[in-house]
């Protein structure tokens, strides 16, 4: 019996790293310059918890990981150093995924840290979003999160059987991810985007 359950187990560790994908993650700067010494984090982008976290080598690279298909979020931060903090999202399937992620500078404004815009007794903006699947059909049931810069704005939502649905808008860069099928569509947009689509809905096409 014992012999079976490790060969069982075995079995299915086996299962696993043959599903797995290698991650290769490089962080620049604005001259694609090599950046040493971010920390780069990576989280399963549904859950809690840690996949893995790492800081980057005189080459800017982390070492290759070989990381399970699903969902993850990707942020390279810099504690107490010259860079700004970068999140993304992104998605493993079953083939390879290089990523290489620019980060900016930190600003030198002299006026502490950036605190949120809207106070306690201002309405917060709406926005409508419409998912379309490739041939302009409602795309129903999509899931998406909303959120901003620095992750203290983060909300889940599912679209209607039409596609739709209504969301708060965090402070801007404002960043929607959509997971639809197996595939991650990611959309960044302003304030002044918003006021463009003039009460109009955004449409999100997903393919």
């Amino acid at each position: 019996m014992r012999r079976t359950s490790v060969a069982f187990l075995f079995a299915i560790l086996a299962c696993s790293n043959a599903n797995a994908a290698s991650l290769h993650i490089h962080v620049q700067d604005g001259t694609g310059e090599a950046l040493k010494d971010q920390l780069v984090i990576v989280q399963p982008l549904e859950k809690y918890g840690e996949i893995f976290r790492e800081l980057t080598d005189e080459g800017g690279n982390i070492a290759p990981r070989d990381v399970s298909p699903g969902f993850y979020r990707l942020i390279v931060t810099n504690p107490y150093g010259l860079w700004q903090t970068k999140i993304s999202e992104f998605a493993i399937n079953a083939a390879p995924v290089e990523i290489k992620l620019t980060v900016a500078p930190m600003g030198t404004h002299g006026y502490g840290d950036r605190v949120p815009i809207r106070s306690a007794n201002e309405h917060p903006r709406m926005l409508t979003v419409q998912f379309v699947d490739g041939e302009g059909n409602a795309a129903p049931s999509v899931r998406f999160l909303v959120r901003n810069e620095d992750l203290d704005f983060a909300t889940w939502y599912q679209s209607d059987n039409k596609g739709i649905k209504r969301v708060e808008l965090p402070s801007e860069p404002i960043t929607l991810v959509a997971l639809w099928n197996g595939n991650l569509a990611t959309k960044t947009f302003d304030n002044k985007f918003v006021d463009q689509l003039d009460r109009k809905s955004l449409v999100i096409s997903l393919k």
